[in-house]
Parts: structure tokens; sequence; C-alpha cells
């Protein structure tokens, strides 16, 4: 939550959350009413070299459904 809500802080995000008439707080309260955060289950593998932060994001596993 805390990437996200740093990410969306960013200056090239201003214009486009003052169309949709909302800002960072705003919408980091709804995203929070629809999101479950989970713990990943083990140690998360890097996949972005410059940016170990966004790895957890990257290769998050989705669970496997019954076939």
């Amino acid at each position: 939550m805390a990437e996200l809500e740093h990410t969306l802080n960013y200056p090239r995000f201003a214009k486009r959350l003052a169309l949709l008439h909302t800002d960072v707080t705003a919408l980091m309260r709804r995203y929070e009413l629809i999101v479950a955060l989970v713990q990943p289950p083990g140690e998360v593998p890097r996949v972005v070299a410059n940016d170990p932060d966004d790895d957890h994001v990257i290769v998050r596993p989705w669970p496997r459904r019954p076939t």
C-alpha cells in the first residue's frame, strides 16, 4: 500500500486525479475497501533490478484453481 501511495503522489498523477475530482488520500481509502492484503508465502525473487519494492507486486502468485 505504501508503494502505491508513494507512486500516486508523483506529480504526473496530480492532473489525472484532479480530472477525477479526487486526491491520493481519497483514492487510497477507496482502494483499501476493495483489496485484500496478503503476505508472500516465502522469499520473493528479484525481478526488478533497480526497484526491489516492485518485486512483490510483479511476482504475486495467484492461487491455482482445481482443474
